[in-house]
C-alpha cells in the first residue's frame, strides 16, 4: 500500500471519527434542551436555565446556528416568564438575527411569537400589532399550518387583539385556533382559545356566552393535564369570578376568586392576574355589606399593587388595567355608603363599638385619599400657573428637539415634521396611530417608533396619550363649556375610543380621575 494512500486512509477514519463526535456532541445538546424545556413546563425556571447553559457550552464550540437559536428562543421564554424583559428581548432578537441571515421559517415565526408577547407586556402594543400581521402572514407558508404551532401563533396573536379591544377579530382567529386544536386533539391549546373567547364575550358584556366558553374551560383544566396550567386556571377563575359578580352571585363569585389566592405561589403575588381577584374580591363582600372583609381583601390588593407598581419595570396589563378602574370606583362608592348608613344607625338603632371602628377605619383611609388627591390636584394647578405664566402652554407642551445634538439629517427632518404634527393637534384625532403617523412624515412605522423612543423617551403610545392629557388638562382649566362635556364626549373629542380608555391615562398621568379634576376646577371658577 503507498504511503500517499495510507494518509488519505487516516485522513478518512479521522474525518469519520470526527463527523461522528460531532454528532454526538449534537445529540448532547439536544438532549439538555430537551431537558431545558421539561423544566420550563414544570415552571422550574432556574433548573432550565442549567441545562440551557450546558447546551449552549457545546454549541458554541460547534458553531451550529441552529443549536444557538434553539437554547436562545428557550431562553426568552424562561425570562419572559420571571419577568425580566430586558433579557427576553436580546435572546429573541438574538435568535430572529441569525433566523433572518439562515432563512430557517418555522424557527422564525416562533421567535416573533415570543417576541409578540413581551411586547404586549411591555405595552408596546403598536410593535406588538405590527410584528401579529407579519407572524399570520408568514404562518400561512410554514411546515406547520394547521398544526399544533399553527394554533399556537393564533393564540399569541388573540392576545394582542383583546389587548386592542378588537374583539371581532378574536373571535374570528379564535374560531379557527379552536378547529385546529380538535383536529389534533390538542387540550393545551383548546383551554388557552376557549378562555380568550370567554373573556371577549365578558367585555361584549355577552355573560351567557362568556359561561359557556369559561365552564368548558374549567373541565379541560380538571379533566386533563395542561401545560403550565396555573396561568390559564387563574385565567379562567378570574373572568368567571367576574361573570357571576356581574350577575348578583357573589357568593360563587368569592368561591372561585378564593380558589385562585389559595392555589398563588409566593412568586405569583406579584402577577397582576392573581392581584386582581384580592380588588374583586373586595367588590364581592363590598356588596354583600360586608365591610369589615371587604376592607380587608382592599387593604391586600392596595398592598400588593403597590408592590407590583414599584417593580413592573415598565410593563402594562391592558386586560386588567380597565376592570381595576371599575371596581376601585366601586369600592369607593361602597366606602362611601358604608358610612353614610353607619351614620343612620347611629342615630337610630345605635351602633357597636366594632362597627364604629370600622367606619373609623374606612373613613380614615376616604378622606386620606381625599387630602391627596387634594394635594394632587393643588400641584397639578401650581404646575399649569407656572407654565402659563412664561409662555403659552402649547408651546411649553412641546417636546423641543432644538437643545438635542442629532446628527443624522433624516432624523431631524422626521423630529421638525413631527413637532409639526403636533402643532395641528393631530394627537388628537382617532385615527391618529403610529401607522398613520408615519404615512405622514413619509417613514415606516419601525423607524418612526425607534425615533420616539430614543427622542421622546418613551413609547409611541406614552407619548400620543401624553400629548392628550397635556392637551385635556389645559382646555379643561381654560374652557369652562367644555367641562360640561361627559367623560364619554370629552374621550372621544381628544382622540380616545372609549371613556374608560381615557380615565385610566388620565389617572395614571395625574392620580386623580378627570371627574374629581373637573369638580375641584368647578369649585375653584365658583369660588
Amino acid at each position: 500500500m503507498s504511503l500517499p494512500f495510507c494518509f488519505f486512509l487516516l485522513f478518512l477514519m479521522l474525518s469519520i471519527s470526527n463527523v461522528f463526535a460531532q454528532q454526538d456532541d449534537i445529540n448532547t445538546a439536544r438532549q439538555y434542551i430537551k431537558q431545558g424545556a421539561s423544566f420550563y413546563i414544570k415552571e422550574e425556571y432556574q433548573k432550565s436555565i442549567e441545562y440551557l447553559n450546558k447546551a449552549e457550552v457545546i454549541a458554541n464550540k460547534l458553531k451550529n446556528d441552529l443549536l444557538k437559536v434553539s437554547i436562545s428562543t428557550w431562553r426568552g421564554h424562561v425570562y419572559l416568564q420571571e419577568g425580566e424583559y430586558q433579557k427576553t428581548l436580546s435572546y429573541y432578537y438574538y435568535s430572529l438575527d441569525i433566523l433572518e441571515r439562515i432563512g430557517d421559517l418555522d424557527r422564525e415565526i416562533i421567535a416573533l411569537s415570543g417576541l409578540v408577547t413581551v411586547l404586549k407586556r411591555m405595552g408596546q402594543l403598536d410593535r406588538a400589532h405590527e410584528l401579529t400581521l407579519k407572524m399570520l402572514k408568514l404562518t400561512d407558508n410554514a411546515s406547520f399550518k394547521n398544526k399544533f404551532n399553527h394554533a399556537a401563533v393564533i393564540a399569541t396573536a388573540n392576545e394582542i387583539y383583546i389587548a386592542l379591544e378588537e374583539y371581532d377579530s378574536v373571535l374570528y382567529f379564535a374560531d379557527k385556533g379552536i378547529k385546529i386544536a380538535k383536529n389534533i386533539d390538542s387540550k393545551s391549546l383548546l383551554v388557552h382559545l376557549y378562555v380568550e373567547k370567554g373573556m371577549v364575550f365578558y367585555h361584549k358584556k355577552k355573560y351567557k356566552e362568556a359561561f359557556e366558553y369559561l365552564l368548558k374551560t374549567e373541565a379541560l383544566l380538571q379533566n386533563h393535564e395542561i401545560i403550565n396550567e396555573s396561568f390559564p386556571t387563574a385565567l379562567t377563575y378570574y373572568f368567571l369570578a367576574s361573570c357571576y359578580y356581574q350577575e348578583q352571585s357573589y357568593d360563587t363569585a368569592i368561591l372561585y376568586l378564593l380558589k385562585v389566592i389559595n392555589a398563588a405561589k409566593e412568586k405569583d403575588l406579584t402577577k397582576m392576574y392573581v392581584i386582581q381577584c384580592y380588588l374583586l374580591l373586595a367588590n364581592c363582600y363590598g356588596e354583600q355589606e360586608d365591610f369589615e372583609k371587604a376592607l380587608y381583601w382592599n387593604n391586600e390588593y392596595m398592598r400588593l399593587n403597590a408592590s407590583y407598581e414599584k417593580e413592573k419595570d415598565g410593563t402594562a396589563n391592558v386586560i386588567y388595567e380597565k376592570e381595576s378602574e371599575k371596581l376601585l370606583e366601586n369600592i369607593e362608592h361602597l366606602k362611601n355608603k358604608q358610612a353614610k348608613d353607619e351614620h343612620i344607625k347611629k342615630y337610630t338603632y345605635g351602633i357597636s363599638g366594632f362597627l364604629t371602628l370600622i367606619l373609623i377605619t374606612v373613613g380614615f383611609t376616604y378622606f386620606k385619599k381625599q387630602r391627596s388627591n387634594k394635594q394632587r390636584f393643588e400641584n397639578l394647578m401650581k404646575k399649569i400657573n407656572e407654565l402659563e405664566s412664561k409662555e403659552d402652554m402649547t408651546t411649553v407642551k412641546k417636546e423641543g428637539t432644538k437643545s438635542l445634538v442629532i446628527d443624522d439629517e433624516k432624523v431631524v427632518e422626521i423630529l421638525k415634521k413631527l413637532d409639526k404634527l403636533v402643532d395641528e393637534e393631530y394627537f388628537l384625532k382617532k385615527e391618529c396611530s403610529l401607522q398613520s403617523m408615519a404615512k405622514k412624515l413619509k417613514t415606516n412605522a419601525s423607524y418612526l417608533s425607534k425615533i420616539i423612543n430614543t427622542h421622546k423617551k418613551k413609547n409611541f403610545s406614552a407619548y400620543i396619550n401624553d400629548l392628550r392629557i397635556d392637551f385635556v388638562i389645559d382646555r379643561l382649566h381654560k374652557d369652562t363649556k367644555f367641562r360640561k362635556y361627559t367623560i364619554k364626549a370629552i374621550a372621544q373629542d381628544i382622540g380616545f375610543n372609549t371613556s374608560e380608555a381615557f380615565t385610566r391615562v388620565f389617572h395614571k398621568n395625574t392620580g386623580m380621575y378627570p371627574s374629581y379634576f373637573i369638580k375641584e376646577l368647578e369649585k375653584r371658577s365658583k369660588s
